[in-house]
């Protein structure tokens, strides 16, 4: 897994794996990281990103991700049709 609190302290942002932004993020003397996520409130994460108050150990909605940065500057174009017709494309998908 990755250490998010690294990404952290370098200043690239990260969200939840549901997408939901986290303001406040702040890195604690213990190693946890602590924020606030929208209609949920106050939050606490392990220095990896995983939600500790979480009702198990697997992974799950609010564990913490690094954000990808865009492949290009301004928008990406894509057609569908172009992916309909191409062999290679057979198993891409849209998200």
């Amino acid at each position: 897994m990755t250490d998010i609190a690294t990404l952290i302290k370098t200043g690239q942002r990260v969200r939840t794996r549901d997408r939901r932004d986290v303001a406040g993020l702040a890195l604690n003397a213990d190693g946890t990281i602590t924020g606030t996520v929208p209609v949920l409130g106050a939050c606490r994460w392990s220095a990896e990103g995983r939600y500790l108050d979480g009702p198990s150990a697997g992974a799950g909605p609010l564990d913490l991700v690094g954000v990808a940065k865009p492949a290009a500057d301004g928008p990406q174009h894509g057609s569908v049709v172009a992916q309909i017709g191409d062999k290679e494309a057979k198993n891409s998908c849209c998200d």
